[in-house]
């Protein structure tokens, strides 16, 4: 292997894949992408064209990038050296049947597609076109869909034959476009992210390039077709492919300049002391009225409730992107940042740790980078991210507990 193929299987990893998508997004405002678009855009009305951030939100940025860096270096080194086994390895002992995992993971599939197919049935009288009215129906039901970001990935890396793999890939393919008739682009492309991740995991180095290139038409084309789709629900006879691309810049861009403004408006201690992580926390329980972080930020900026074009008022949510640290800021400021990357590079280092030794960590793993890659734009101040974080801390207080007894009983 060499040393080119060797630093793209690295970059590839979910934690440096989630660094490079992290600094993307950051980088996105400087570039010019937007005079290619800008008719479209002055047609929103967008007050972040042409906008570069400040040296203080720079810096802010970047301290947060650096402290998710040092935390999982740190960890992962950390792990290696004092950790031996993995709760899952002892799973796997007591049931030794390798493909056996691979039909538990396909069950798994099938229970979360007749959740994804329920959902369907439930949303059959609203228009593919109306995606508010769609996204708000049984987000219960939802979560249940969701867990094929974990089921999906685990039949692919536990196939052992070839027509295995081929099921795999078609429980792939079917996951995508049920997701995607939900009417949110983040759900497939969450599973777009975990399934690729688990494949740089099964294939040499030698196929990644190709593998990339294949992945990344999928991923803008699920993005971009259910993007199209959204966007012409929203915008009528104005919809068209410019104006869905240069809707993609502003969504991009307008994170940085939604977290210069949390800046400047919450301090370096933050405004909202700790509510936005427990509203989003109550949001999983059904019939709550809690708002997670996203929508509350939405209200505190005072943003995008509406757009006017050709005279006419368009509804939008007032849900704004907030980027990776723009909630944990919102809510407990500089100090809110730092425990935030610490705790995920903590589950970062386990993961890679605990999936060098235990293939069945793979689909945990790549289900928790998921949602931290697709959190960059968004923040993890998310109901479903809870979910997961808590399911990813009980894995690693598992393994610590049983590393901890190793060590006592030798």
């Amino acid at each position: 292997m060499s040393n080119e193929e060797t630093l793209l299987k690295r970059a590839l990893s979910p934690f440096w894949l989630t660094i490079i998508v992290y600094c993307a997004f950051f980088l996105l405002v400087f570039t010019k992408f937007y005079e290619l678009y800008r008719w479209e855009l002055a047609n929103l009305g967008l007050r972040i064209v042409g906008f570069l951030p400040s040296m203080h939100t720079i810096l802010i940025y970047v301290f947060g990038g650096l402290s998710l860096v040092w935390s999982y270096i740190i960890f992962e080194k950390l792990f290696r050296k004092r950790f031996q086994n993995t709760f899952l390895t002892v799973i796997r002992e007591k049931v030794s049947y390798d493909e056996i995992w691979f039909y538990l993971f396909s069950l798994g599939f099938l229970m979360s597609i007749l959740a994804n197919l329920y959902q369907l049935y439930v949303l059959r009288t609203i228009p593919l076109f109306d995606i508010a009215a769609r996204w708000k129906e049984s987000p219960v039901i939802v979560w249940f869909a969701t867990l094929q970001f974990i089921f999906v990935p685990g039949m692919l890396v536990m196939s052992k034959k070839k027509w295995q793999a081929c099921l795999a890939w078609m429980a792939f393919f079917i996951g995508v476009v049920g997701l995607a008739l939900l009417g949110a682009r983040n759900l497939p492309a969450k599973l777009v992210v975990a399934f690729f991740l688990a494949i740089v995991y099964k294939i040499s180095a030698k196929q990644l390039k190709l593998l990339l290139l294949v992945f990344l038409i999928i991923f803008i084309l699920s993005l971009g077709v259910v993007g199209a789709i959204s966007k012409q629900g929203i915008y009528k006879a104005k919809s068209s492919a410019g104006l869905a691309i240069a809707l993609t810049y502003s969504d991009s861009a307008s994170i940085i300049y939604n977290l210069e403004r949390i800046i400047k408006i919450c301090g370096p201690t933050g405004a909202f002391k700790g509510k936005l992580l427990e509203d989003s926390f109550f949001a999983l329980i059904p019939g709550e009225p809690a708002e997670y972080a996203n929508y509350q930020i939405g209200k505190l900026l005072q943003g995008r409730s509406y757009f006017e074009i050709n005279n006419e008022v368009i509804e939008r949510s007032v849900s704004l992107a907030p980027s990776l640290v723009g909630a944990a800021y919102a809510d407990f400021g500089v100090i809110g940042i730092f425990v935030q990357m610490l705790i995920l590079g903590l589950l970062f280092a386990y993961f890679s740790w605990a999936a060098s030794l235990e293939p069945l960590y793979l689909p945990f793993s790549v289900n928790y980078a998921a949602y931290v890659i697709n959190g960059v734009d968004a923040g993890i101040h998310n109901p479903h991210f809870i979910a997961v974080f808590i399911a990813s801390f009980a894995l690693f207080c598992l393994d610590v507990l049983i590393n901890g007894l190793r060590r006592r009983n030798r």
